[in-house]
């Protein structure tokens, strides 16, 4: 399974059952496989995000649709971390987002070999790419979109 498909099934998941995964998560999702689209920079968080803010910000404000994040709930992740959300935008990015785009770029940084799976699994583990329910939920997304495809 890719990570585009298993970002497929949570979204697919959230729509029938409203359950929803950490936004960071959901972004790495996105981002990963997309990581050979990015420069090695080796410099700090905040610069890479500065360089690539354009298209990091996209693919935020995409989980953000996507899974109907709301102001309340972006706040409420800021606060679970024990930070008093006091400058909305930048805490979002920061406390919400900041390892979905945090763990790509150190990926291309150190592990520029690695698969994008072979990344998430590393940091999140291998059940949810291999798990039954969720290769059969991507069997039934191929179907779909192979029905659509005709």
């Amino acid at each position: 399974m890719t990570l585009n498909e298993l970002y497929n099934v949570k979204l697919m998941e959230y729509k029938k059952y409203g359950v929803k995964d950490e936004p960071d998560k959901l972004l790495s999702l996105l981002l990963l496989p997309k990581k050979d689209e990015f420069e090695p920079l080796r410099v700090a968080e905040g610069a890479f995000y500065e360089v690539y803010k354009k298209e990091i910000d996209s693919m935020i404000e995409k989980v953000i649709k996507d899974f109907d994040i709301t102001d309340e709930e972006i706040i409420w992740h800021v606060e679970k971390k024990g930070v008093l959300c006091n400058n909305f935008e930048k805490d979002k990015i920061w406390f919400v987002f900041c390892w979905g785009f945090g763990l790509m770029h150190w990926s291309i940084m150190y592990h520029k070999e690695k698969t994008p799976e072979e990344v998430y699994i590393e940091e999140y583990g291998v059940s949810e790419l291999t798990s039954d329910e969720n290769l059969e939920n991507v069997k039934i997304l191929r179907k779909q979109q192979k029905g659509r495809n005709n």
